[in-house]
């Protein structure tokens, strides 16, 4: 019994030992024991646990017996009711159990209404959402709080339990101390839990005054229906009531598929108008987030030419930004091998420091595929620990075929874009975009000082090789040259095939004399190559280069002087550098 107490303090805590109920602990907060809202929000959980828990005990042991005979039916009635919640898009879930909760309070005191309540609540979190018992308890602490300040201040402004006084002033206090007790519990830990936004409790806020407010009234009628007709004259009072339920929960569903469908063919159209893979991810992640509540997305794309796949975005609750993982789950690499939905528990710390504490999370994997290819994996941890139900999976499927579309409309456009300005053989970008970008350095010069130099560079014999090995050799010795071109300089630099066998570097923010020492050590690269004719054929290179504006004062110029620099590489003997 001792240890049992001590693992559930330790789970209230925050420390939930249990493995995949950990998902749902969504009361962690980040920087572990040294942040004071992590002290803070413990302290808070333990309080509403603690105090919960001897007011029950208190209940149960006042409790008098012909009270709990009379009372036994409502709280029945208030387990089930409270077994039961509606779900809202866009709003969250309402539940009914307050009709019940309300009247036990007004005919048989807070003792029952608490001691319902508090098992119900207990009941729907723990079995009906699958919440782990830490969270179930510390749900059951809080209600149990709120019906018993209700029921101390429905006392002290003088109301009776039962027949035949019932003061509405008392009432409408006993009211207003509820939702004022829900704004302590549900707005103020929002101030040092960072995993939960000030909106999202003022909506759960706007969720329990709407609930007093449609209700409260069901609830005094049953107070009056009650010592005239019985129970049974409660039942058939809340047979109509059942019915309205039912009704607003048609409603609610109707509503949410409505709101999802309009959704996605929101989600649709904005990611089919966007050209950028990577941006296209992103805004496809965010946005299923309307539909889809998810604590961690991710979206893999696969390499074209390695087959690969590779994180390309990753989103937190709240669309915020997470680090890329280093690794590929692996229900994602069977999901892209089989192309297939694949649900799995996964240990989420492997994926992002933000599960830190939770052992299993789960995790949902999509394709993106379109006409039978698979260009990458849509995953999703989920922010329930039950995981994802069945509905929200076709969510996913439909949006992740939608995506694929879009995905692949947006690569095919990138090569295209691609093609026209690099070089179908060596990749490198072409003449007419090396025009382009020379322009673009003279007028960063004119606008922000910034000179330039430029390099071009040119095969020596490179003639003689194709006529000595032809023309597949002479092209695998273009494309190994390029090769060595960018990787021998900087980021910011720009590498283009100039035509033939000429190549073409600009180097910004680069004087003659640094652009000078790039061209000769890419000139000692080359001559130590080893092509694959080495004992016939020594790889080297000429090159000429030019500075803007020390050498010229428009595009022609700067050209032509690089290109005088060449030729005059050659007259002295190749294998040189001239400026």
């Amino acid at each position: 019994m001792a240890n049992l107490w001590k693992n559930l303090v330790r789970e209230i805590g925050g420390r939930d030992v249990s493995a995949k109920g950990q998902a749902a602990a969504t009361l962690e907060i980040g920087d572990g024991w040294r942040n004071w809202k992590w002290w803070l929000s413990r302290a808070y959980r333990m309080v509403c646990f603690g105090l919960g828990l001897v007011l029950l005990e208190f209940y149960l042991l006042r409790l008098d017996y012909e009270v709990a005979s009379a009372a036994f039916p409502f709280a029945v009635l208030n387990l089930l009711a409270a077994l039961h919640s509606v779900a809202f898009p866009a709003f969250g879930r309402i539940s009914f159990h307050f009709i019940l909760t309300y009247a036990n309070l007004l005919l048989f005191g807070p003792g029952v209404a608490a001691l319902s309540a508090g098992l119900g609540v207990f009941g729907h979190h723990l079995f009906i959402r699958r919440h782990p018992l830490s969270v179930s308890m510390f749900r059951m602490g809080r209600t149990v709080l709120s019906v018993a300040v209700a029921g101390w201040t429905f006392a002290v402004l003088g109301g009776r339990w039962g027949w035949p006084n019932l003061g509405w002033a008392m009432v409408i206090s006993s009211t207003a101390s509820y939702l004022i007790t829900g704004f302590v519990l549900e707005v103020l830990p929002s101030l040092w839990r960072s995993s939960i936004s000030l909106e999202d409790r003022g909506q759960a806020l706007m969720r329990r005054t709407l609930t007093v407010a449609i209700f409260a009234p069901a609830s005094v009628s049953i107070f009056y229906i009650y010592f005239p007709y019985g129970t049974d004259g409660v039942l058939l009072f809340l047979v109509p009531v059942a019915a309205f339920i039912l009704a607003l929960e048609l409603y609610a569903r109707s509503s949410a598929l409505s709101h999802n469908l309009s959704t996605i063919q929101e989600i649709s159209r904005k990611i089919s108008t966007i050209l950028d893979p990577d941006r296209l991810a992103g805004e496809a992640l965010r946005s299923i987030g309307d539909i889809i509540p998810y604590r961690w997305g991710a979206v893999w794309m696969r390499d074209a030419v390695t087959g690969r796949l590779a994180a390309r975005y990753c989103l937190g609750t709240g669309g915020e930004d997470r680090p890329l993982p280093e690794e590929v789950p692996g229900v994602v690499v069977m999901a892209a091998r089989g192309n297939r939905i694949l649900d799995d528990t996964v240990p989420g710390i492997r994926y992002s420091d933000m599960f830190e504490g939770l052992a299993w999370v789960h995790m949902l994997a999509v394709p993106i595929t379109a006409r039978g290819e698979v260009f990458g994996v849509l995953a999703m941890i989920s922010s329930s620990n039950k995981g994802f139900t069945t509905q929200q999976k076709r969510w996913m499927d439909t949006l992740a075929a939608n995506m694929a579309i879009a995905m692949q409309n947006a690569i095919l456009y990138q090569q295209r874009e691609r093609e026209a300005v690099r070089d179908g053989l060596t990749h490198l970008y072409n003449h007419r975009f090396l025009q382009e970008r020379i322009s673009r350095e003279i007028e960063g010069y004119h606008r922000y000082g910034r000179p330039f130099s430029l390099v071009i560079l040119d095969i020596d014999y490179f003639k003689r090789y194709n006529d000595a090995f032809g023309h597949p050799e002479g092209d695998k010795l273009l494309t190994d040259l390029a090769g060595i071109l960018t990787g021998s300089v900087r980021q910011v630099d720009f590498v283009a095939r100039y035509g033939g066998e000429e190549f073409a570097i600009v180097l910004p923010e680069c004087s003659r004399d640094k652009a000078v020492q790039v061209a000769e050590r890419i000139r000692g690269k080359v001559e130590n190559f080893q092509n694959a004719h080495q004992d016939r054929y020594n790889l080297t290179v000429s090159a000429g280069v030019s500075s803007f504006p020390a050498d010229g004062d428009d595009k022609e110029q700067i050209l032509e002087r690089a290109d005088q620099a060449l030729y005059r590489a050659k007259a002295e003997g190749r294998n040189r550098v001239c400026s």
